[in-house]
């Protein structure tokens, strides 16, 4: 396994600058680089959604060293806002 700084280098010695930007239609673009950011003027999708399912929890309901029991509060559907 290479050491972090060494990994770092070999990257960077490979690391070449682009010089200029052209545009190409994007099913030519594959293996190209952005010369500039992308914007959409839409939100997509057109609501507030979370892509995967989480659990919140407070680190001062945890111990050092040990397991805690966490009890089920609350579910939220897709595109709901918890009520305080």
């Amino acid at each position: 396994m290479l050491a972090t700084a060494d990994a770092l280098a070999t990257l960077l010695g490979a690391a070449r600058a682009v010089d200029g930007s052209e545009s190409v239609p994007t099913l030519e673009a594959s293996g190209r680089v952005l010369s500039a950011d992308v914007v959409s003027p839409l939100d997509v999708p057109p609501m507030n959604t979370s892509s995967m399912d989480g659990y919140a929890i407070r680190t001062a309901d945890l111990t050092a060293h040990a397991t805690a029991a966490c009890r089920y509060r609350n579910a939220f559907p897709p595109a709901t806002r918890p009520s305080r």
